[in-house]
């Protein structure tokens, strides 16, 4: 009787989780071509970006990328000039252990007992954005009483405290600063598991209107050009966010899957962004989350094994072709060719979400205003 209480609840909560925005998973990528780097990079948070040019038999592109260490930054240089097609219509998928990527535990819609964070692809991509940017550094992980020690670290402290439904990255990010949680225009997004529990609020100081904001490519393709900030050395460096939707009767869906973007490859004597912009790379949390069997068994399994074992699996980079197409009402649109697994189903990158690195000036005026979450210079929920 209590399996089939629990199997019946299991199943409301996946139909509510389809409700939420964003909600679903995302398919994970069609299969693409697979280069293991094996760099033996150190794994840890600092981090590195690189912004120069590459030679293939196609021409001269330019490799705007983030989350790289000194270790695999020529490796991943060598992998795209001996891989990448300029003329590829599919994925380029680069694996090293030393890239920053969240994992799923699984991300199979309604598999009895074992969801976990089907649906929380947008913690997975606040957790990489922490983890990449260095907001992370000196804050002490409550799950462990250390200090955080990897994205899947900080992922992991997202599913030990939300259930398992869409939210929105930039809300995901203030709930880790402040411990203030809203979730806009739904009622039947992500929870708190413990609402009466102090959660989150990591660093009180923090503003999120100081260091996060919203792009929407649906509205002005151009936007794109945000992208190149994912350079450290630019004038206001960020890591992003991408908010992935589907293309019917050439109309964009609202996104409904969250993926990191790590960077971009670019034709550096192109000026207009529709021939500029020729790839994106994106840090995927459905790309391998899929347990392995032997890790399923008739309990649940606990929150340390899923940890342990989500934890383990590859970290991969995806160079994914990007086309500017022109859709319903002459509206342009940047179609992520390759990336669907779902035959004639077309998928588009449709918004952003940047997160500014932690520069001084900007600490600063953070820690000048203690407790305060301006959500875009809109109501304050303090």
């Amino acid at each position: 009787m209590l399996k089939k209480i629990i199997s019946l609840t299991l199943t409301f909560l996946f139909i509510l989780s389809l409700l939420a925005t964003p909600s679903f998973a995302g398919t994970g990528g069609a299969e693409a071509e697979t280069v293991e780097l094996n760099s033996g990079a150190e794994r840890n948070g600092d981090f590195i970006s690189v912004n120069e040019d590459f030679e293939t038999p196609y021409g001269t592109f330019r490799l705007i990328l983030t989350g790289l260490k000194d270790g695999n930054r020529d490796a991943v240089i060598k992998a795209l000039e001996d891989n990448y097609n300029v003329q590829s219509e599919t994925g380029l998928k680069l694996v090293d252990d030393a890239f920053p990527d969240a994992e799923k535990w699984d991300n199979e819609e309604g598999r009895e007992l074992y969801w976990f964070d089907v649906y929380q692809c947008w913690a997975a991509s606040a957790s990489n954005m922490l983890w990449i940017s260095g907001w992370t550094k000196g804050l002490s992980n409550p799950v462990t009483g250390g200090p955080f020690t990897s994205e899947d670290d900080v992922f992991e402290y997202y599913t030990r405290n939300f259930t398992d439904n869409g939210s929105d990255v930039d809300r995901g990010i203030d709930w880790f600063f402040t411990g203030n949680y809203y979730l806009s225009g739904s009622t039947t997004g992500a929870g708190l598991l413990h609402p009466d529990e102090k959660t989150g609020g990591l660093k009180k100081s923090f503003v999120s209107s100081l260091s996060q904001e919203q792009f929407d490519l649906t509205k002005d393709y151009s936007l794109i050009s945000q992208l190149e900030r994912v350079d450290r050395n630019c004038e206001r460096p960020a890591v992003f966010q991408g908010g992935l939707g589907n293309v019917h009767d050439d109309i964009p869906s609202e996104p409904g899957h969250s993926v990191t973007l790590a960077g971009v490859i670019t034709d550096p004597s192109a000026t207009d962004a529709q021939d500029r912009y020729k790839a994106v790379i994106i840090i995927d949390s459905d790309n391998d989350a899929v347990p392995d069997e032997k890790a399923i068994d008739a309990d649940n399994p606990p929150p340390e094994q899923k940890y342990a074992e989500r934890s383990s699996r590859a970290n991969s980079y995806s160079v994914y072709p990007l086309r500017c197409r022109v859709g319903a009402d002459g509206v342009r649109l940047w179609e992520i060719l390759g990336y669907s697994s779902i035959p004639g189903e077309r998928t588009t990158l449709s918004s952003m979400d940047s997160l500014a690195l932690p520069s001084d000036e900007l600490i600063k005026k953070c820690t000048e205003t203690e407790g305060t979450m301006n959500v875009y210079e809109n109501v304050d929920f303090t």
